[in-house]
Parts: C-alpha cells; structure tokens; sequence
C-alpha cells in the first residue's frame, strides 16, 4: 500500500492522535472532496416513533411505494451485477466516478460470511429500480453506495429501500443508521437534492474530522506534496485522482 486515506468516525479525536502518531498527516486538496458531515439516525425508538421522526414527504412517499406495490428484498453476492449496474447507471447521470465491479466484488467476499455487509433490491413488477450496499460494524450500519435505473421515480422505491434496510438494521440490534455522508448546507440554508433526500429521515447531523493520508514511498511524497498545491483548482487533475482512486 502506497497511499492511503483514512476518515475516522465523528467522536474519535483518540483515533486522529494515533494516525498523527503513526506518521499520517491531514489529506490534501486532491483526495477532497470528503465528506464534512454526516447523518446518523437513531434505531432505538419504535418503528412508528421512527416514521414520525421523518419529514412528512418522506413518510408519504415510504407509504406510497408500499401501496404501488414496489417491494424491497435482500440479495447476496449474485446481485452484485444488478447493483453494479444501478450505481453505474446513478455514477453517468450525476458525473461521479464508480469503483470497479471487482472491488465490490472482494468487498462482499471478504465482507460478508460474518454478517458485515448487506445489499438491499428495491423492484416492482419484479423489475430492479434502486439497489444500496450497506457495512455494519459495531452498533452501526453505514449506507456505503446505492443506485437508482432513472426510472419510475413516482414509485419513490429509494424512500422505500432506505426504510427496508433501516428496519432491517434495528430488527438485528444495530444502535444507528448512518447515511455516510451529507453536504453541509449552503449560505442560505439549502442543502444540495442528496443531502436534502437524507435529511428526510430525520437523525442527527455530525461534523466529520479532517481526512488524513500517508504516502508511505518518500518519492511519491515528495512529488505529491510538490504537486498537491498546484493542481488543486484543477479540475482535470481532480479527475484523474479520483480515477486512480477508483481502481
């Protein structure tokens, strides 16, 4: 390993002081953007406490998906292909690169025999819509990466998978459900239509501490940190590290 970024969980200033420790030192402009909040909802409460917590959109839009016949299951290792396709799908249409399938693949493989992962099919008419992949660890689960075809959007079978893996979560004991990631708003309060999509289902937003990396080829270093400063603003150059990223 060469480089490596690392995002320690909100709370866990011990875990900064480690890194710092072992030789790490804050992320630089190009492995950025990462995320600055997060949205953690509490499971503790009932499922009808927990749909009250929502924003009555949200909770409307859950109901009608149930009514218009859309249904969540959980898929396996086999479903890696449908829901490579939908993140795909989701990557083209807002322009962000995509982990190759063979990553997800080693993910699950490694990842899954002791229960830490977990993919979630949105369908109806038996026609796969939306598909998430969540980790769980410890009393969390993390929504890590979901997709949706682009298609049939009036069903909202997002609202509806979101709901199914959360219920999923507090039925196996798990204390939180984490939504990986939020924008912070923008000056006049907005949030950008992901971020609001999450803030939907009520929770809690947490600040994230900084990312830190390590490169650990004193060459690589030297370069990256010569190189790191100009090519910031550069979009192109911001694209190609997130292609190297991806791989």
């Amino acid at each position: 390993m060469q480089f490596l970024v690392v995002q320690p969980p909100a709370g866990q200033e011990p875990v900064v002081a480690e890194l710092l420790a072992h030789g790490f030192r804050q992320a630089g402009d190009l492995v950025r953007p990462h995320p600055k909040a997060t949205l953690l909802v509490d499971l503790a409460p009932d499922e009808d406490a927990l749909l009250a917590g929502m924003k009555s959109r949200t909770r409307y839009n859950i109901r009608l998906a149930q009514r218009k016949g859309v249904r969540v299951r959980q898929g396996g290792e086999p479903d890696l292909p449908t829901f490579y396709r939908l993140l795909a799908m989701t990557g083209d249409r807002q322009r962000f690169p995509v982990p190759s399938q063979r990553y997800f693949r080693d993910l699950v493989r490694i990842m899954a025999p002791p229960g830490h992962v977990k993919i979630f099919i949105a369908e109806h008419d038996g026609r796969p819509l939306s598909a998430a992949l969540v980790i769980a660890f410890g009393g969390l689960v993390s929504y890590k990466r979901g997709g949706w075809s682009g298609e049939l959007g009036h069903l909202h079978p997002n609202e509806l998978m979101h709901w199914e893996a959360m219920r999923w979560a507090k039925s196996e004991g798990y204390r939180c459900y984490d939504f990986e990631g939020i924008e912070l708003p923008s000056a006049d309060g907005r949030y950008s239509s992901v971020s609001a999509f999450k803030m939907g289902f009520g929770g809690d937003v947490l600040l994230l501490p900084n990312a830190y990396e390590q490169i650990r080829n004193p060459i690589l270093r030297g370069g990256y940190s010569w190189l790191a400063p100009r090519l910031s603003g550069s979009a192109r150059a911001r694209w190609v590290i997130n292609r190297i990223r991806t791989r």
